[in-house]
């Protein structure tokens, strides 16, 4: 007799054989997935310690010192615009782009034929006035001359002696000299031309020793004083490092920024370095003799202070520290640990005070299968 109730259960029953055949494969992929792999089966069987495995490093007294590496530039301890002062032709050039010159050379020399015109009727007219004065006081003194008439005599030839200086120093400004030693830049002007005061005529630098300016944190305002040894690189000349002083701090920090500018002094008596350069200034500061350095990550920010976790007969034991000074990658710590204790550098937010805890080394793998020959 068939039965017509239940359609639908003859049908499903007659899918399970499929069903099973997707699902075998499945499951035992999930299996396969979910058993331990070689190094676990290893290191459960020979007897691994117990506890929650973590990163660890050991304390060492060694100096300290805080190194900062910041952004700057190069530029000339002394750098000007040659001009003139006065109206004029130019009638020499003297210098070549790019010499070296020293003070008091010559750079540029202007038509002086007018100035020097001028010099000499103001040195004839001292003449005659210094005669007229001298008839003056003469007549004055014998009753045959005024007072007043003596007085406008002598008046009139130190105005005529301020012609002469006056004249004297408009020819001295037609010729051009460097105020300093330094190197010449390009000149922006030709034989014959015409220029006019404050006209730039071309560049002067000194840049031996060149300077490098650069702004530190305002927490190093303390720590960062003339004299005060740094290092200089620049792109120019990868790998290679220059050696600076601080010469001067300026006494005010960016409101802006809360930041110190400083200037450092480098030897540049070959003239490499270049104004303008982008440099890469180091300085290594808030030095402590008697540090104990341990890995930057290993510091645990707390309420009542940073900490980081001891490792004390396998368990995790929180420990209170005073940072001196930081650099790249580790901390100088003053108070709180001794030459040689484990610290836990990774893995803190898995613990707790007390808890038992493995430490590996950094990096380590907890359950990596043992070396071949490793282990009794």
């Amino acid at each position: 007799m068939t039965d017509r109730r239940h359609p639908t259960r003859r049908r499903q029953l007659r899918a399970h054989p499929a069903a099973a055949a997707v699902a075998a494969p499945l499951l035992t992929a999930a299996i396969l997935i979910l058993l331990p792999g070689p190094g676990i089966t290893s290191a459960f069987a020979q007897g691994a310690p117990q506890g929650m495995p973590v990163e660890a490093a050991k304390a060492r007294a060694e100096p300290f010192a805080e190194t900062i590496t910041v952004a700057g530039g190069l530029e000339a301890v002394q750098a000007i615009d040659v001009a003139s002062e006065i109206t004029g032709r130019l009638s020499a050039i003297e210098v070549t782009d790019g010499a070296r010159v020293k003070a008091g050379q010559v750079l540029f020399r202007l038509d002086d034929a007018i100035a020097r015109t001028v010099l000499a009727e103001a040195q004839a007219s001292i003449e005659v006035n210094r005669r007229n004065a001298e008839r003056a006081r003469d007549l004055a003194r014998r009753g045959a001359g005024t007072a007043r008439a003596s007085d406008e005599a002598e008046a009139e030839l130190l105005i005529t002696r301020a012609q002469v200086q006056s004249a004297q120093v408009q020819l001295e400004k037609t010729v051009i000299t460097a105020p300093f030693d330094g190197i010449a830049g390009f000149r922006q002007v030709d034989l014959g031309a015409y220029v006019s005061p404050g006209q730039t005529l071309t560049t002067l630098d000194d840049i031996d020793p060149i300077r490098a300016v650069f702004r530190l944190p305002e927490r190093f305002a303390g720590s960062v004083h003339p004299g005060t040894a740094v290092t200089v690189e620049v792109e120019a000349f990868p790998g290679e490092r220059f050696p600076a002083r601080v010469a001067a701090i300026d006494p005010r920090l960016d409101p802006g920024g809360r930041s110190l500018a400083v200037r450092a002094e480098i030897d540049n008596a070959d003239g490499r370095l270049r104004p303008g350069m982008f440099a890469r200034i180091t300085a290594v500061l808030n030095e402590i003799g008697d540090a104990l350095i341990i890995p930057e990550q290993a510091i645990v920010p707390g309420r009542d202070g940073p900490f980081v976790y001891k490792i004390v007969d396998g368990k995790a034991t929180p420990q209170p520290v005073t940072i001196g000074a930081r650099r790249v990658g580790e901390v100088g710590v003053t108070k709180g640990l001794a030459d040689g204790d484990l610290v836990i550098t990774a893995g803190q937010i898995k613990i707790g005070p007390g808890m038992p805890v493995m430490p590996l080394p950094t990096g380590a793998d907890p359950f990596a299968a043992p070396a071949p020959g490793a282990g009794g």
